[in-house]
Protein backbone atom coordinates (compact mmCIF):
# COMPACT_ATOMS: atom_id res chain seq x y z
CA UNK A 1 0.00 0.00 0.00
CA UNK A 2 1.29 3.62 -0.95
CA UNK A 3 2.63 5.61 1.58
CA UNK A 4 -0.27 8.15 1.14
CA UNK A 5 -2.57 5.67 1.33
CA UNK A 6 -1.08 4.55 4.12
CA UNK A 7 -0.94 7.75 6.06
CA UNK A 8 -4.84 8.66 5.04
CA UNK A 9 -5.83 5.20 5.99
CA UNK A 10 -3.83 6.21 9.70
CA UNK A 11 -5.44 9.65 9.64
CA UNK A 12 -8.87 7.73 9.04
CA UNK A 13 -8.36 5.30 11.96
CA UNK A 14 -6.65 8.05 13.89
CA UNK A 15 -9.76 10.43 13.93
CA UNK A 16 -11.62 7.31 13.92
CA UNK A 17 -10.57 6.38 17.44
CA UNK A 18 -10.87 10.25 18.18
CA UNK A 19 -14.16 10.28 17.83
CA UNK A 20 -14.38 6.92 19.74
CA UNK A 21 -12.48 8.28 22.68
CA UNK A 22 -14.82 11.51 22.20
CA UNK A 23 -18.22 9.36 22.83
CA UNK A 24 -16.67 7.56 25.85
CA UNK A 25 -16.02 10.71 27.31
CA UNK A 26 -19.12 12.21 26.00
CA UNK A 27 -20.81 8.76 27.54
CA UNK A 28 -18.55 9.28 30.64
CA UNK A 29 -19.21 13.11 31.39
CA UNK A 30 -22.72 12.82 30.40
CA UNK A 31 -23.69 9.93 32.64
CA UNK A 32 -21.67 12.02 35.36
CA UNK A 33 -23.66 15.34 34.13
CA UNK A 34 -26.43 13.28 34.46
CA UNK A 35 -26.15 12.71 37.92
CA UNK A 36 -24.82 15.96 38.87
CA UNK A 37 -27.64 17.66 36.97
CA UNK A 38 -29.78 15.42 39.56
CA UNK A 39 -28.11 16.11 42.46
CA UNK A 40 -28.62 19.97 42.13
CA UNK A 41 -32.32 19.90 41.27
CA UNK A 42 -32.57 17.96 44.23
CA UNK A 43 -30.44 20.34 46.27
CA UNK A 44 -32.48 23.50 45.14
CA UNK A 45 -36.00 21.23 45.91
CA UNK A 46 -34.52 20.57 49.72
CA UNK A 47 -33.43 23.76 49.49
CA UNK A 48 -36.83 25.63 48.89
CA UNK A 49 -38.78 22.89 50.78
CA UNK A 50 -36.57 23.55 54.26
CA UNK A 51 -37.61 27.04 53.41
CA UNK A 52 -41.32 26.92 53.44
CA UNK A 53 -41.06 24.15 56.25
CA UNK A 54 -39.39 26.95 57.95
CA UNK A 55 -42.53 29.30 56.99
CA UNK A 56 -45.19 26.66 58.02
CA UNK A 57 -42.93 26.43 62.08
CA UNK A 58 -43.50 30.23 62.43
CA UNK A 59 -47.21 29.77 62.05
CA UNK A 60 -47.21 27.02 64.68
CA UNK A 61 -45.22 29.27 66.87
CA UNK A 62 -47.65 32.31 66.60
CA UNK A 63 -50.72 29.75 67.02
CA UNK A 64 -48.89 29.18 70.28
CA UNK A 65 -47.53 32.35 71.71
CA UNK A 66 -50.97 33.48 71.12
CA UNK A 67 -51.95 31.81 73.92
CA UNK A 68 -50.01 34.10 76.42
CA UNK A 69 -51.66 37.19 75.61
CA UNK A 70 -55.26 35.30 75.22
CA UNK A 71 -54.56 34.37 78.70
CA UNK A 72 -53.57 37.79 80.40
CA UNK A 73 -56.36 39.15 78.40
CA UNK A 74 -58.67 36.48 80.28
CA UNK A 75 -57.18 37.32 84.00
CA UNK A 76 -56.92 40.76 83.32
CA UNK A 77 -58.65 43.07 85.11
CA UNK A 78 -59.74 46.50 83.46
CA UNK A 79 -56.49 48.16 84.06
CA UNK A 80 -54.77 45.51 82.67
CA UNK A 81 -56.76 44.71 79.90
CA UNK A 82 -55.77 47.29 77.42
CA UNK A 83 -52.23 45.84 77.17
CA UNK A 84 -53.16 42.88 76.85
CA UNK A 85 -55.64 43.04 74.18
CA UNK A 86 -53.05 45.36 71.86
CA UNK A 87 -50.98 41.91 72.46
CA UNK A 88 -52.82 39.62 71.61
CA UNK A 89 -54.21 41.50 68.64
CA UNK A 90 -51.01 41.90 67.26
CA UNK A 91 -50.12 38.61 67.74
CA UNK A 92 -53.47 37.67 65.73
CA UNK A 93 -52.53 39.62 62.99
CA UNK A 94 -49.18 38.38 62.42
CA UNK A 95 -50.64 34.56 62.89
CA UNK A 96 -53.33 35.34 60.53
CA UNK A 97 -50.90 36.87 57.80
CA UNK A 98 -48.50 33.54 57.86
CA UNK A 99 -51.50 31.07 57.73
CA UNK A 100 -52.98 33.49 54.61
CA UNK A 101 -49.81 32.49 53.13
CA UNK A 102 -50.08 29.08 53.43
CA UNK A 103 -52.99 29.02 51.78
CA UNK A 104 -51.01 29.97 48.49
CA UNK A 105 -49.02 26.84 48.84
CA UNK A 106 -50.35 23.12 48.28
CA UNK A 107 -51.67 22.00 51.19
CA UNK A 108 -54.61 19.90 51.71
CA UNK A 109 -57.88 22.21 52.09
CA UNK A 110 -59.39 19.89 54.64
CA UNK A 111 -56.46 20.36 56.99
CA UNK A 112 -56.16 24.23 56.42
CA UNK A 113 -60.04 24.52 57.09
CA UNK A 114 -59.51 22.39 60.20
CA UNK A 115 -56.81 25.01 61.29
CA UNK A 116 -59.23 27.67 60.91
CA UNK A 117 -61.99 26.44 62.97
CA UNK A 118 -60.53 25.60 65.99
CA UNK A 119 -58.22 28.54 65.89
CA UNK A 120 -62.07 30.12 65.61
CA UNK A 121 -63.26 28.36 68.06
CA UNK A 122 -60.39 28.86 70.62
CA UNK A 123 -60.56 32.47 69.47
CA UNK A 124 -64.44 33.11 70.08
CA UNK A 125 -64.28 31.42 73.58
CA UNK A 126 -61.08 33.53 74.47
CA UNK A 127 -63.30 36.55 73.80
CA UNK A 128 -66.18 35.29 75.78
CA UNK A 129 -63.99 34.69 78.67
CA UNK A 130 -62.50 38.79 78.53
CA UNK A 131 -66.03 39.95 77.83
CA UNK A 132 -67.29 39.18 80.99
CA UNK A 133 -66.30 41.49 84.09
CA UNK A 134 -63.42 40.35 86.23
CA UNK A 135 -64.82 39.14 89.35
CA UNK A 136 -67.15 36.95 87.07
CA UNK A 137 -65.14 34.53 85.57
CA UNK A 138 -65.56 30.96 86.14
CA UNK A 139 -62.95 28.66 86.41
CA UNK A 140 -64.24 26.32 84.16
CA UNK A 141 -64.83 28.12 81.01
CA UNK A 142 -61.39 30.03 81.74
CA UNK A 143 -60.20 26.50 82.01
CA UNK A 144 -62.57 25.45 78.50
CA UNK A 145 -61.09 28.42 76.47
CA UNK A 146 -57.38 27.47 77.46
CA UNK A 147 -58.00 24.16 76.10
CA UNK A 148 -59.67 25.15 72.68
CA UNK A 149 -56.34 27.10 72.12
CA UNK A 150 -54.79 23.76 72.60
CA UNK A 151 -56.77 21.87 70.14
CA UNK A 152 -55.67 24.44 67.33
CA UNK A 153 -52.53 24.32 67.80
CA UNK A 154 -53.06 20.09 67.81
CA UNK A 155 -55.21 21.08 64.36
CA UNK A 156 -52.25 23.13 63.18
CA UNK A 157 -49.23 20.20 63.92
CA UNK A 158 -51.17 17.67 61.77
CA UNK A 159 -50.59 19.88 58.95
CA UNK A 160 -46.91 20.10 59.95
CA UNK A 161 -46.85 15.99 60.30
CA UNK A 162 -48.26 15.95 56.51
CA UNK A 163 -45.70 18.29 55.38
CA UNK A 164 -42.99 17.10 57.20
CA UNK A 165 -44.15 13.30 55.27
CA UNK A 166 -44.17 14.86 52.24
CA UNK A 167 -40.13 16.49 52.41
CA UNK A 168 -39.24 13.76 53.85
CA UNK A 169 -40.54 11.10 51.18
CA UNK A 170 -38.78 13.21 48.94
CA UNK A 171 -35.67 13.61 50.43
CA UNK A 172 -34.07 11.11 52.90
CA UNK A 173 -32.21 13.33 54.05
CA UNK A 174 -34.17 15.86 55.64
CA UNK A 175 -35.58 13.62 57.97
CA UNK A 176 -32.76 14.32 60.77
CA UNK A 177 -33.08 18.23 60.58
CA UNK A 178 -36.83 17.84 60.08
CA UNK A 179 -37.26 15.78 63.29
CA UNK A 180 -34.90 18.41 65.17
CA UNK A 181 -37.07 21.23 64.19
CA UNK A 182 -40.55 19.34 65.21
CA UNK A 183 -38.74 18.27 68.37
CA UNK A 184 -37.75 22.27 69.28
CA UNK A 185 -40.97 23.48 67.95
CA UNK A 186 -42.83 20.62 70.39
CA UNK A 187 -40.48 21.84 73.55
CA UNK A 188 -41.66 25.32 72.90
CA UNK A 189 -44.95 24.33 72.89
CA UNK A 190 -45.21 22.09 75.55
CA UNK A 191 -43.49 24.54 78.30
CA UNK A 192 -46.37 27.01 76.90
CA UNK A 193 -49.25 24.47 78.12
CA UNK A 194 -47.22 24.06 81.27
CA UNK A 195 -47.54 27.24 82.52
CA UNK A 196 -51.08 27.16 81.09
CA UNK A 197 -52.69 24.17 83.20
CA UNK A 198 -52.28 27.29 86.32
CA UNK A 199 -53.36 29.75 84.69
CA UNK A 200 -57.20 29.31 85.15
CA UNK A 201 -56.26 28.25 88.96
CA UNK A 202 -54.45 31.54 89.31
CA UNK A 203 -56.81 34.05 88.17
CA UNK A 204 -59.70 32.24 89.93
CA UNK A 205 -57.43 32.28 93.13
CA UNK A 206 -58.28 28.68 93.75
CA UNK A 207 -55.83 25.35 94.34
CA UNK A 208 -54.83 23.92 91.55
CA UNK A 209 -57.19 21.17 90.39
CA UNK A 210 -55.76 17.44 90.44
CA UNK A 211 -56.20 17.03 86.69
CA UNK A 212 -54.34 20.01 86.51
CA UNK A 213 -51.37 19.11 88.34
CA UNK A 214 -50.90 15.40 86.65
CA UNK A 215 -51.53 16.86 83.23
CA UNK A 216 -48.89 19.20 84.44
CA UNK A 217 -46.35 16.03 85.27
CA UNK A 218 -46.74 14.48 82.68
CA UNK A 219 -45.90 17.51 80.30
CA UNK A 220 -43.10 18.48 82.71
CA UNK A 221 -42.07 14.73 81.86
CA UNK A 222 -42.36 14.97 78.15
CA UNK A 223 -40.14 18.31 78.58
CA UNK A 224 -37.63 17.01 80.15
CA UNK A 225 -37.19 13.87 77.75
CA UNK A 226 -37.08 16.23 74.75
CA UNK A 227 -34.56 18.16 76.22
CA UNK A 228 -32.25 15.33 77.46
CA UNK A 229 -32.96 13.35 73.57
CA UNK A 230 -32.02 17.15 72.00
CA UNK A 231 -28.82 17.55 73.52
CA UNK A 232 -26.91 15.02 72.08
CA UNK A 233 -27.84 15.22 68.70
CA UNK A 234 -27.64 18.93 68.66
CA UNK A 235 -24.39 18.46 69.50
CA UNK A 236 -24.23 16.75 66.48
CA UNK A 237 -24.73 19.48 64.08
CA UNK A 238 -22.85 22.48 62.38
CA UNK A 239 -23.53 24.46 65.05
CA UNK A 240 -22.26 27.81 65.39
CA UNK A 241 -21.54 30.23 68.55
CA UNK A 242 -24.78 32.28 68.70
CA UNK A 243 -26.85 28.81 68.54
CA UNK A 244 -24.78 27.24 71.55
CA UNK A 245 -25.08 30.23 73.65
CA UNK A 246 -29.15 30.12 73.14
CA UNK A 247 -28.43 26.66 74.39
CA UNK A 248 -26.99 27.50 77.22
CA UNK A 249 -29.63 30.28 77.84
CA UNK A 250 -32.48 28.00 77.43
CA UNK A 251 -31.27 25.88 80.03
CA UNK A 252 -30.45 28.23 82.66
CA UNK A 253 -33.59 31.06 82.01
CA UNK A 254 -36.45 28.21 80.98
CA UNK A 255 -35.16 24.80 83.00
CA UNK A 256 -33.71 27.01 85.63
CA UNK A 257 -36.12 30.08 85.89
CA UNK A 258 -39.02 28.80 83.58
CA UNK A 259 -39.66 25.66 85.70
CA UNK A 260 -38.43 27.17 89.41
CA UNK A 261 -41.48 29.76 88.31
CA UNK A 262 -43.39 26.83 88.09
CA UNK A 263 -42.56 25.20 91.09
CA UNK A 264 -43.11 28.25 93.29
CA UNK A 265 -46.70 28.39 92.65
CA UNK A 266 -47.26 24.76 92.74
CA UNK A 267 -45.80 24.69 96.06
CA UNK A 268 -48.02 28.08 97.12
CA UNK A 269 -51.78 27.66 99.04
CA UNK A 270 -54.42 30.14 98.04
CA UNK A 271 -56.82 29.13 101.26
CA UNK A 272 -54.05 30.65 103.11
CA UNK A 273 -53.86 34.20 101.83
CA UNK A 274 -53.02 33.37 98.18
CA UNK A 275 -50.49 33.58 95.17
CA UNK A 276 -47.71 35.78 95.77
CA UNK A 277 -49.08 37.60 91.81
CA UNK A 278 -51.44 37.39 89.83
CA UNK A 279 -52.16 35.74 86.30
CA UNK A 280 -51.11 38.36 84.37
CA UNK A 281 -48.08 38.96 85.99
CA UNK A 282 -47.29 35.30 86.06
CA UNK A 283 -47.63 35.21 82.02
CA UNK A 284 -45.51 37.85 81.17
CA UNK A 285 -42.43 36.50 83.28
CA UNK A 286 -43.14 33.02 82.29
CA UNK A 287 -43.49 34.01 78.68
CA UNK A 288 -40.10 35.75 79.34
CA UNK A 289 -38.05 32.41 80.32
CA UNK A 290 -39.51 30.61 76.93
CA UNK A 291 -37.72 33.40 74.56
CA UNK A 292 -34.22 31.26 74.18
CA UNK A 293 -36.84 28.17 73.55
CA UNK A 294 -38.41 30.12 70.50
CA UNK A 295 -34.64 31.42 69.55
CA UNK A 296 -32.92 28.15 69.58
CA UNK A 297 -36.00 26.91 67.16
CA UNK A 298 -35.37 29.40 65.02
CA UNK A 299 -31.66 29.22 65.44
CA UNK A 300 -31.82 25.77 63.91
CA UNK A 301 -33.89 26.06 61.55
CA UNK A 302 -32.01 29.24 60.46
CA UNK A 303 -28.71 27.07 59.77
CA UNK A 304 -30.58 24.27 58.22
CA UNK A 305 -31.81 26.63 55.60
CA UNK A 306 -28.37 27.95 55.29
CA UNK A 307 -26.98 24.84 55.41
CA UNK A 308 -29.22 23.41 52.79
CA UNK A 309 -28.86 26.64 50.37
CA UNK A 310 -24.72 25.87 50.39
CA UNK A 311 -25.69 22.56 49.87
CA UNK A 312 -27.68 24.07 46.32
CA UNK A 313 -24.73 26.58 45.68
CA UNK A 314 -21.96 23.68 45.81
CA UNK A 315 -23.92 21.73 43.64
CA UNK A 316 -24.80 24.24 41.32
CA UNK A 317 -21.08 25.05 41.31
CA UNK A 318 -20.04 21.18 40.83
CA UNK A 319 -22.17 21.16 37.77
CA UNK A 320 -20.57 24.34 36.17
CA UNK A 321 -17.38 22.78 36.99
CA UNK A 322 -17.98 19.42 35.77
CA UNK A 323 -19.20 20.93 32.32
CA UNK A 324 -16.22 23.35 31.94
CA UNK A 325 -13.96 19.98 32.34
CA UNK A 326 -16.38 18.07 29.92
CA UNK A 327 -15.97 20.76 27.28
CA UNK A 328 -11.93 21.23 28.00
CA UNK A 329 -11.51 17.47 28.15
CA UNK A 330 -12.99 17.23 24.84
CA UNK A 331 -11.40 20.33 23.43
CA UNK A 332 -8.16 18.63 24.38
CA UNK A 333 -8.79 15.44 22.74
CA UNK A 334 -9.52 17.34 19.35
CA UNK A 335 -6.14 19.23 19.98
CA UNK A 336 -4.37 15.82 21.09
CA UNK A 337 -5.57 14.65 17.75
CA UNK A 338 -4.12 17.48 15.54
CA UNK A 339 -0.57 17.84 17.67
CA UNK A 340 -0.43 13.78 17.19
CA UNK A 341 -1.41 14.15 13.33
CA UNK A 342 1.05 16.98 12.92
CA UNK A 343 4.11 16.55 15.21
CA UNK A 344 3.45 12.47 16.76
CA UNK A 345 1.95 10.57 13.11
CA UNK A 346 5.39 8.14 14.14
CA UNK A 347 4.00 6.52 17.04
CA UNK A 348 0.90 7.07 15.70
CA UNK A 349 0.40 3.36 15.80
CA UNK A 350 0.73 3.31 19.00
CA UNK A 351 -1.53 5.51 20.13
CA UNK A 352 -4.01 4.08 18.03
CA UNK A 353 -3.39 0.97 19.89
CA UNK A 354 -4.06 2.81 23.08
CA UNK A 355 -6.74 4.18 22.01
CA UNK A 356 -8.10 1.15 21.06
CA UNK A 357 -7.26 -0.54 24.30
CA UNK A 358 -8.98 2.28 25.89
CA UNK A 359 -12.05 2.13 24.15
CA UNK A 360 -11.65 -2.07 24.85
CA UNK A 361 -11.39 -1.18 28.61
CA UNK A 362 -13.65 2.23 29.36
CA UNK A 363 -13.18 2.55 32.92
CA UNK A 364 -17.00 1.96 35.41
CA UNK A 365 -19.05 4.60 35.86
CA UNK A 366 -18.76 6.24 39.60
CA UNK A 367 -21.19 4.54 41.34
CA UNK A 368 -22.95 7.52 44.08
CA UNK A 369 -22.38 7.31 47.46
CA UNK A 370 -24.99 5.88 49.37
CA UNK A 371 -27.45 7.77 51.54
CA UNK A 372 -26.54 8.47 55.10
CA UNK A 373 -28.82 5.13 55.58
CA UNK A 374 -27.10 4.31 59.69
CA UNK A 375 -27.61 7.95 60.84
CA UNK A 376 -31.44 7.71 60.15
CA UNK A 377 -31.93 4.49 61.26
CA UNK A 378 -30.35 5.31 64.27
CA UNK A 379 -32.66 8.75 64.74
CA UNK A 380 -35.60 6.35 64.12
CA UNK A 381 -34.64 3.96 66.40
CA UNK A 382 -34.37 6.84 68.97
CA UNK A 383 -37.61 7.74 68.34
CA UNK A 384 -38.96 4.43 68.33
CA UNK A 385 -37.27 4.17 71.95
CA UNK A 386 -38.59 8.20 73.07
CA UNK A 387 -41.87 6.82 71.78
CA UNK A 388 -41.95 3.41 74.02
CA UNK A 389 -40.83 5.44 77.06
CA UNK A 390 -43.73 8.24 76.97
CA UNK A 391 -46.07 5.33 76.04
CA UNK A 392 -44.67 3.24 79.40
CA UNK A 393 -44.50 6.35 81.14
CA UNK A 394 -48.59 7.15 80.25
CA UNK A 395 -49.24 3.76 80.85
CA UNK A 396 -47.84 3.71 84.54
CA UNK A 397 -49.75 7.07 85.25
CA UNK A 398 -52.51 5.62 84.14
CA UNK A 399 -52.13 2.85 86.40
CA UNK A 400 -51.56 4.85 89.40
CA UNK A 401 -54.75 6.95 88.80
CA UNK A 402 -56.51 3.52 88.69
CA UNK A 403 -55.47 2.47 92.03
CA UNK A 404 -55.37 5.76 93.72
CA UNK A 405 -58.79 7.46 92.55
CA UNK A 406 -61.11 4.04 91.02
CA UNK A 407 -62.96 1.35 92.47
CA UNK A 408 -61.68 -1.98 91.03
CA UNK A 409 -64.78 -4.09 90.39
CA UNK A 410 -66.91 -0.93 89.29
CA UNK A 411 -64.85 1.25 87.83
CA UNK A 412 -66.36 4.44 90.05
CA UNK A 413 -64.65 6.64 91.90
CA UNK A 414 -63.29 5.28 95.40
CA UNK A 415 -64.16 6.81 98.97
CA UNK A 416 -60.85 8.46 98.99
CA UNK A 417 -61.14 10.35 95.42
CA UNK A 418 -64.80 11.14 96.57
CA UNK A 419 -63.93 12.45 99.85
CA UNK A 420 -61.07 14.73 98.80
CA UNK A 421 -63.69 16.38 95.96
CA UNK A 422 -66.23 16.47 98.35
CA UNK A 423 -63.46 18.51 100.75
CA UNK A 424 -62.60 20.68 98.21
CA UNK A 425 -66.21 21.65 97.42
CA UNK A 426 -67.42 22.28 101.03
CA UNK A 427 -64.42 24.45 101.99
CA UNK A 428 -64.85 26.48 98.74
CA UNK A 429 -65.72 30.14 98.75
CA UNK A 430 -68.70 30.11 95.73
CA UNK A 431 -72.16 28.77 96.76
CA UNK A 432 -72.91 26.99 93.59
CA UNK A 433 -69.99 25.06 94.64
CA UNK A 434 -71.63 23.75 97.70
CA UNK A 435 -72.37 19.92 98.05
CA UNK A 436 -74.93 17.92 98.13
CA UNK A 437 -74.54 13.64 99.16
CA UNK A 438 -76.80 10.95 97.95
CA UNK A 439 -75.57 7.97 100.21
CA UNK A 440 -77.67 4.58 98.63
CA UNK A 441 -76.86 1.23 99.77
CA UNK A 442 -78.46 -1.98 98.67
CA UNK A 443 -81.33 -3.55 100.44
CA UNK A 444 -80.68 -7.07 101.30
CA UNK A 445 -77.54 -7.40 99.52
CA UNK A 446 -76.14 -9.99 101.81
CA UNK A 447 -78.55 -12.36 100.88
CA UNK A 448 -77.80 -11.96 96.85
CA UNK A 449 -74.42 -13.00 97.64
CA UNK A 450 -75.61 -15.69 99.90
CA UNK A 451 -78.45 -16.87 97.71
CA UNK A 452 -76.64 -16.70 94.68
CA UNK A 453 -73.06 -16.10 95.27
CA UNK A 454 -70.40 -13.58 95.30
CA UNK A 455 -70.46 -13.42 91.13
CA UNK A 456 -73.57 -12.46 91.30
CA UNK A 457 -73.34 -9.89 93.53
CA UNK A 458 -70.92 -8.54 91.95
CA UNK A 459 -72.68 -8.35 88.71
CA UNK A 460 -75.40 -6.33 90.86
CA UNK A 461 -72.92 -3.95 91.77
CA UNK A 462 -71.68 -3.26 88.21
CA UNK A 463 -75.11 -2.76 86.46
CA UNK A 464 -76.18 -0.78 89.31
CA UNK A 465 -73.12 1.36 88.65
CA UNK A 466 -73.91 1.99 84.98
CA UNK A 467 -77.76 2.16 85.87
CA UNK A 468 -76.88 5.45 88.12
CA UNK A 469 -74.22 6.66 85.85
CA UNK A 470 -76.63 6.99 82.69
CA UNK A 471 -78.83 9.28 85.61
CA UNK A 472 -76.24 11.65 86.25
CA UNK A 473 -74.87 14.75 84.86
CA UNK A 474 -71.43 14.66 83.43
CA UNK A 475 -70.39 17.10 85.99
CA UNK A 476 -71.80 14.76 89.10
CA UNK A 477 -69.51 12.37 90.59
CA UNK A 478 -70.30 8.85 91.47
CA UNK A 479 -68.50 6.44 93.41
CA UNK A 480 -68.22 3.31 95.13
CA UNK A 481 -68.03 4.37 99.14
CA UNK A 482 -68.28 0.74 100.73
CA UNK A 483 -69.25 -2.42 100.13
CA UNK A 484 -72.97 -2.58 98.57
CA UNK A 485 -73.05 1.30 99.45
CA UNK A 486 -72.73 4.00 96.60
CA UNK A 487 -72.64 8.02 96.94
CA UNK A 488 -73.07 10.37 94.81
CA UNK A 489 -71.48 14.30 94.92
CA UNK A 490 -73.61 17.09 93.36
CA UNK A 491 -72.70 20.57 93.28
CA UNK A 492 -75.01 23.21 91.91
CA UNK A 493 -78.26 21.92 93.69
CA UNK A 494 -80.20 22.92 96.14
CA UNK A 495 -81.33 20.44 98.71
CA UNK A 496 -84.71 19.56 97.15
CA UNK A 497 -83.62 19.31 93.55
CA UNK A 498 -80.94 16.47 95.31
CA UNK A 499 -83.87 15.21 96.61
CA UNK A 500 -85.80 14.54 93.57
CA UNK A 501 -82.78 13.38 92.01
CA UNK A 502 -82.44 10.54 94.85
CA UNK A 503 -85.85 9.76 94.04
CA UNK A 504 -85.42 9.24 90.72
CA UNK A 505 -82.59 7.42 91.44
CA UNK A 506 -84.11 4.74 93.73
CA UNK A 507 -87.11 4.47 91.08
CA UNK A 508 -84.71 3.41 88.00
CA UNK A 509 -83.19 0.83 90.93
CA UNK A 510 -86.58 -0.53 91.38
CA UNK A 511 -87.57 -1.16 87.86
CA UNK A 512 -84.51 -2.45 87.22
CA UNK A 513 -83.52 -6.39 86.93
CA UNK A 514 -80.92 -8.02 86.65
CA UNK A 515 -80.87 -11.35 85.04
CA UNK A 516 -78.45 -14.08 86.23
CA UNK A 517 -77.80 -16.60 83.29
CA UNK A 518 -81.31 -17.62 81.83
CA UNK A 519 -82.99 -18.61 84.67
CA UNK A 520 -82.91 -16.28 87.53
CA UNK A 521 -84.12 -12.37 87.50
CA UNK A 522 -83.46 -10.21 90.08
CA UNK A 523 -85.25 -7.65 91.66
CA UNK A 524 -83.46 -4.93 93.99
CA UNK A 525 -83.95 -1.59 95.79
CA UNK A 526 -81.93 0.44 97.70
CA UNK A 527 -82.59 3.27 100.93
CA UNK A 528 -81.50 6.49 99.94
CA UNK A 529 -79.64 9.19 102.40
CA UNK A 530 -79.90 12.55 101.31
CA UNK A 531 -78.09 15.70 103.54
CA UNK A 532 -75.92 18.72 102.38
CA UNK A 533 -76.26 22.81 102.09
CA UNK A 534 -74.35 26.09 102.93
CA UNK A 535 -72.35 26.21 105.98
CA UNK A 536 -71.82 22.59 106.49
CA UNK A 537 -68.21 20.90 106.42
CA UNK A 538 -67.84 17.79 103.84
CA UNK A 539 -67.71 15.62 107.55
CA UNK A 540 -70.86 16.79 108.66
CA UNK A 541 -72.27 16.24 105.54
CA UNK A 542 -71.16 12.50 105.17
CA UNK A 543 -72.52 12.04 108.92
CA UNK A 544 -76.14 13.40 108.21
CA UNK A 545 -76.53 11.89 105.09
CA UNK A 546 -75.04 8.57 106.75
CA UNK A 547 -78.32 9.30 109.40
CA UNK A 548 -81.12 9.72 107.04
CA UNK A 549 -80.04 6.61 105.22
CA UNK A 550 -80.29 4.57 108.43
CA UNK A 551 -83.73 6.55 109.47
CA UNK A 552 -84.35 5.00 105.20
CA UNK A 553 -83.55 1.62 106.24
CA UNK A 554 -85.34 1.41 109.93
CA UNK A 555 -88.51 2.65 108.43
CA UNK A 556 -88.92 -0.47 105.96
CA UNK A 557 -86.23 0.21 103.37
CA UNK A 558 -86.69 0.99 99.51
CA UNK A 559 -86.81 4.46 100.19
CA UNK A 560 -85.26 8.26 100.62
CA UNK A 561 -85.06 10.11 103.59
CA UNK A 562 -83.55 13.47 103.65
CA UNK A 563 -81.16 15.04 106.73
CA UNK A 564 -83.37 18.50 107.64
CA UNK A 565 -83.45 20.72 110.38
CA UNK A 566 -80.41 22.40 112.24
CA UNK A 567 -76.78 21.49 112.69
CA UNK A 568 -76.27 19.15 115.78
Amino acid sequence: MPDHAIQHSLKWKLWCMALVAALCTAILAGTTLYHSVDDFLQARQSARDIRLFATVFEAANLISAERGPANALMSADAAQRPRARAWLAQLRRQTDDRLHRLERDAFPPELLAAVHDRLDAGRRAVDGVAAQAAGTRRHEDLQAAIEAMFAAWDSYFRLIQWQATGLMRRDKELTAPLFKAMMLGNLREYAGRLGSYLIAPLAANEPIPLRNRIQGQITRGRLLELWALLRPSAEALPLDAEFRQLRRQAEARYFGDGLGLIDRLLAEAPASGGYSFDAVVFTDRYVATMKPLEALRERLLALTVREYEQREHRALQALAALGLTTLLSLCLLAGLVLAVQRRLFGPLLRAADAVVTLADGAPAVPRPRPGEAGEVRRLFNAMEMVSERLRERGRLTRELEQLALTDGLTGLLNRRALDELGERAAASPRRQDCPHLILLDIDHFKSINDGHGHPAGDQVLRELAELMRAQLRQDDHLGRYGGEEFAVLIEGYRLSEAALLARRLRRAIRHHRVRLGEAHILRISASIGVAGGPGLGWEQIVRRADEALYRAKAEGRDRVRIARGPLP
